[in-house]
């Protein structure tokens, strides 16, 4: 049995996969396993990976019908013999220390999983510009049940950890088996959380998580339609398990505003009211039949909230503005003139808001 099992999902991604896979089999724990599933694949990706395997006896390939993400992730569960286990998108790489570390602490502390910070990565840009990205504020280093913190709310990049392969199976925890690959991370995210009992974050970053990959399927306008599914789903478990359904909501209600604003924002000046409208109909039914339990929301998303259910074209217009205002502050930040910085600012968001922002009165 090796330690850890290392799922990697594969679906047409020739021009990355070998730079995933080099990642991975370089790691300085040696006792893994590599799980290749690949989702009927089109491109030359089955012949890399056929390539890889010659060379490295640890590799092992699923190849099968194209069936999404989920159906991919569900299959290298199914076949993972490590006590362990973790995955990797076949378009990200990680640091060769990844597994090992994430190894040394899942054990020393008998954990149902750890998660770790990442970065953001942009390879072709500005000479591979990193992004430190941090999984949570204050839980670092510490071993918490997450239904009994009062945090529960670091970032969803569920390949940063490492997974007891006894606890996902005792506990039937499963991918959605949804069309597509946007967002099917989600429901595994919340059903790890909501039923682990021993969890720890620590705050380091081993896995660079490409964003500049245009087929990504978080940069597809469908996306939004795939969250808002993704999270019907995860709303049906969380009713499910009734007894602790009362602390499961309030986290639920969050994550999938969160998720909301986050999918508004990747599709950025492509956001409309007709893109919108799913997300609408879903928190405005909800919203007219008391469900949203909004007693985790932070006094910003409540407000973006009311904005979404009573005024979706105001709402797309703040979030059009607050995806400028951001790239603004970017360009700003590279910038040591200040009359450059408000320059940039009125010509991304205007002349009229830049003074209100600029005073503190938005």
């Amino acid at each position: 049995m090796p330690k850890v099992s290392i799922i990697v999902p594969v679906y047409n991604v020739e021009n990355y996969l070998r730079q995933c896979l080099d990642s991975i089999i370089n790691q300085s724990l040696k006792d893994i396993e590599i799980i290749c599933v690949d989702d009927g694949s089109t491109d030359s990706s089955l012949d890399i990976l056929k390539e890889y395997e010659k060379m490295d006896s640890r590799i092992r390939i699923i190849s099968k019908p194209n069936a999404g993400y989920g159906h991919s992730m569900n299959m290298g569960i199914d076949n993972v013999t490590g006590e362990y286990f973790g995955l990797v998108d076949s378009d990200d790489v990680i640091a060769a220390d990844m597994y090992e570390c994430l190894y040394k602490t899942v054990t020393d502390h008998d954990l149902d999983f750890v998660r770790s910070d990442h970065y953001r990565w942009f390879p072709t840009r500005e000479s591979g510009k990193l992004s430190y990205c941090y999984a949570t504020s204050d839980l670092y280093r510490t071993v918490f049940h997450p239904l009994e913190s009062d945090n529960l709310f670091a970032r969803v990049v569920t390949p940063t950890g490492l997974y007891k392969t006894s606890f996902i199976r005792e506990n039937n925890i499963r991918y959605h088996e949804t069309p597509g690959a946007a967002f099917q991370d989600q429901g595994f995210w919340f059903q790890t959380t909501a039923l682990a009992k021993r969890v720890m974050f620590i705050n380091k970053a081993f896995y660079y998580y490409r964003f500049d990959n245009e087929s990504s399927s978080i940069n597809s306008n469908k996306a939004v339609v795939a969250m808002d599914n993704e999270y019907e789903l995860i709303r049906e478990f969380a009713y499910e398990y009734k007894d602790i359904s009362d602390k499961m909501l309030p986290f639920y209600w969050r994550a999938r505003f969160a998720m909301t604003l986050f999918s508004c924002r990747q599709m950025a000046e492509n956001l409309t009211v007709d893109a919108l409208s799913p997300l609408y109909d879903s928190f405005k039914r909800a919203t007219e039949l008391g469900e949203v339990d909004t007693s985790l929301f932070t006094p910003d998303q409540e407000k973006e909230l009311a904005l979404l259910v009573n005024d979706p074209k105001k709402f797309c217009a703040y979030q059009i503005g607050a995806c400028r205002w951001n790239q603004a502050m970017s360009k700003c930040r590279k910038e040591p003139n200040p009359l450059k910085k408000i320059w940039i600012h009125i010509k991304a968001y205007g002349f009229s808001t830049t003074v209100a922002k600029l005073i503190g009165r938005m």
